[in-house]
């Protein structure tokens, strides 16, 4: 995550919640990791192939 991120990229989890590392609960739902400029088409493309209620 630090890679991409310090390259300007964005990394968060499948529904664009970024991470919190200081969290009991390890298990994250997804990672969607990629350039700033790739983010919001990969973002859009997973909306829609993904069911509304896998997101949360």
């Amino acid at each position: 995550m630090l890679i991409v991120t310090e390259s300007g990229g964005t990394v968060t989890d499948q529904t664009g919640t970024p991470f919190l590392f200081n969290q009991p609960q390890t298990l994250v739902n997804g990672i969607v990791a990629a350039t700033s400029q790739a983010y919001p088409v990969i973002r859009k493309l997973i909306a829609q192939v993904t069911i509304p209620s896998q997101m949360n």
